[in-house]
């Protein structure tokens, strides 16, 4: 294909910002070159990106490959790219979705597992963090094969991320979600990751199981590994003092622990724990709960 064909597909991909480039990078209208040939020519032997969505060096790392072949990293995705079918978040194939967080790299392999343990036909979304140097479309969608990327501010950690995917998908198609945590940091990650991935979706069975249990009873409102599942008063560690001062020294639940529930004549009931243990079988975190309302 001839260099001027290649400038214009850079040119027309939505992974192209003429704007962000130029602002990225003033050189490029000095030396007089249409942005889209000075990436295509330059910019990308520089490691320079073409826009806030796609990083040149992430890809090259994934792709290793290229670089000794000289090939345009964002052209190789698009060629790539042209050769599968679109994916878009159906809700046709079953009645919930799968949303994970793609942010710490080495996590990777750890949501991969995660992800093949679901069955074919669940829709599955990673988010990624917007206008990050080590995160692209490209990298996901190579990185997670047919998972749908989205692109999210980096506000709010995995919570954060999770209710930003809920605003660009229509969530009334599903019945419910599970999300995955990719667990990072120098507090003990591993040690959450695990707990986390393994105790929700160990494996095939689990998912099968978390299904049928949130399929049966809809009062159900959150699943996950036993251990996990902590009476929040009695563990807010460091953030006790500014809690109690924003809140007026008053802690919702720190005394007793439990919540009440009402019955039909106005009367509260005994307290009750707002966890139900359903014992699942070890796989291999040692079980799984759930938060249910009350009343």
């Amino acid at each position: 294909m001839h260099a001027s064909d290649d400038a214009r597909r850079i040119a027309e991909s939505k992974l192209f910002n003429r704007d962000w480039y130029l602002e990225r990078f003033p050189d490029v209208a000095i030396c007089g070159l249409d942005p889209a040939e000075h990436f295509l020519r330059i910019g990308a032997r520089l490691g320079r990106d073409p826009g806030p969505d796609f990083s040149t060096r992430a890809y090259l790392e994934a792709h290793p490959e290229i670089a000794s072949q000289t090939l345009n990293p964002l052209l190789h995705h698009l060629d790539a790219e042209a050769k599968t079918e679109p994916e878009t978040g159906s809700g046709t194939g079953t009645d919930y979705a799968v949303i994970a967080h793609a942010y710490h790299r080495d996590s990777f392999a750890d949501l991969r597992r995660a992800l093949a343990c679901f069955p074919d036909g669940v829709d599955q979304y990673v988010s990624y963090p917007r206008n990050s140097q080590h995160h692209s479309e490209a990298l996901i969608r190579d990185s997670f094969p047919g998972a749908i990327p989205m692109a999210v501010d980096n506000v709010g950690q995995d919570v954060g991320a999770f209710l930003q995917v809920l605003e660009q998908i229509d969530p009334s198609q599903y019945r419910f979600f599970c999300k995955l945590h990719s667990k990072g940091g120098n507090k003990l990650p591993m040690l959450w990751r695990d707990a986390l991935l393994m105790g929700t979706v160990g494996d095939a069975d689990r998912v099968t199981d978390f299904v049928r249990l949130f399929r049966e009873d809809p009062e159900i409102l959150l699943g996950g590994a036993r251990e996990l599942f902590l009476h929040g008063p009695s563990h807010l560690m460091d953030n006790r003092a500014a809690l109690k001062e924003l809140t007026g020294n008053n802690l919702p639940g720190e005394t007793t622990g439990a919540t009440s529930r009402e019955s039909s004549g106005g009367a509260a009931d005994e307290a009750a724990p707002i966890g139900q243990d359903w014992g699942f079988s070890p796989a291999p975190v040692s079980g799984c709960a759930a938060i249910s309302p009350s009343g």
